[in-house]
């Protein structure tokens, strides 16, 4: 099952893969039955040093050291969930970070420190 995950967070850019912690697999497991079991997109899994660098010469809220790098983050929305409320539960999990994108549509988890923002 690891491998399958694996591949399915894998680098868009480049098809690498990392090794995915199943604490992360858990965040998104819980969120994913909090709401029923409504569907979980993944936008973002695993990034390769070069998206990651691509991605942060694009925007200022790309972190140059984003734990994607290391398969320790994802960014997720669930179908029919607001954002907003979505980003109060993954707060609610107390199990690492929660970024907030509301006009990108999606929430960051992670299995780093909890911290928010």
């Amino acid at each position: 099952a690891m491998a399958a995950i694996r591949r399915f967070m894998r680098c868009r850019l480049t098809g690498r893969e990392a090794e995915i912690p199943a604490g992360l697999i858990e965040i998104i497991d819980a969120l994913q039955d909090k709401y029923a079991g409504r569907t979980v997109t993944v936008i973002c899994g695993y990034r390769s040093p070069e998206l990651n660098g691509a991605l942060a010469s694009d925007s200022n809220g790309v972190a140059k050291k984003s734990l994607h790098m290391r398969g320790l983050a994802a960014d997720i929305r669930i179908d029919g969930v607001r954002t907003s409320a979505l980003r109060d539960a993954a707060k609610a999990l107390r199990a690492g970070g929660v970024g907030y994108y509301p006009r990108d549509g999606f929430v960051h988890v992670d299995v780093g420190p909890v911290r928010y923002w």
